[in-house]
C-alpha cells in the first residue's frame, strides 16, 4: 500500500488517492476484521486501523474546511460513514452486485464526500495517471 497523502495537494486529490491506496487492502481487511475482533478485541483492532483512520480524518476535515467537501456531517461522522461506505462497496464486489475497481470506487467515494460528478471522474483520472495509485 502506497504512503498516506501529505496534505500539499488539493483534498479531493487526497482523498481519491487515499481509496485507491486503501482499496486493494480493504477486502482482506473486511474479511480479517471479524477474527480480530474476537481474538484481538476491539482496542487492538481500532490501534490497528488507527493510521488510515487518521489520514482520512485529516484529509476530510481539510476538505470540509476548504469548502471542497459538504460540511453536512461533522468530519468524524463522514469519516465513519465513509469507512463503511468503503467496507459495503467491497461486500457488494464480493457478492457479485458490482464489477466496480478501485477507481471507479474512489469516483463514487469522492461524489459522497460532497464533489461533483464530472470533477470527481477528472480527479480519479489525473490521480491514476499520475501513478499514485
Amino acid at each position: 500500500m502506497r504512503v498516506w497523502p501529505d496534505g500539499t495537494e488539493g483534498p479531493e486529490r487526497a482523498f481519491a488517492g487515499f481509496v485507491l491506496a486503501v482499496w486493494p487492502e480493504g477486502d482482506r481487511y473486511r474479511l480479517l476484521l471479524s477474527p480480530a475482533m474476537r481474538n484481538l478485541g476491539q482496542a487492538r483492532v481500532t490501534e490497528a486501523v488507527a493510521p488510515a483512520r487518521a489520514a482520512a480524518l485529516a484529509i476530510l476535515e481539510r476538505g470540509r474546511r476548504t469548502g471542497v467537501f459538504h460540511d453536512r456531517l461533522p468530519a468524524p461522522a463522514l469519516s465513519a460513514a465513509m469507512e463503511a461506505y468503503t467496507i459495503g462497496l467491497l461486500e457488494a464486489v464480493s457478492a457479485g452486485l458490482w464489477d466496480g475497481d478501485g477507481a471507479r470506487a474512489a469516483v463514487a467515494s469522492v461524489i459522497a464526500v460532497g464533489v461533483p460528478v464530472e470533477r470527481a471522474e477528472r480527479v480519479v483520472a489525473e490521480v491514476t495517471a499520475t501513478g499514485r495509485e
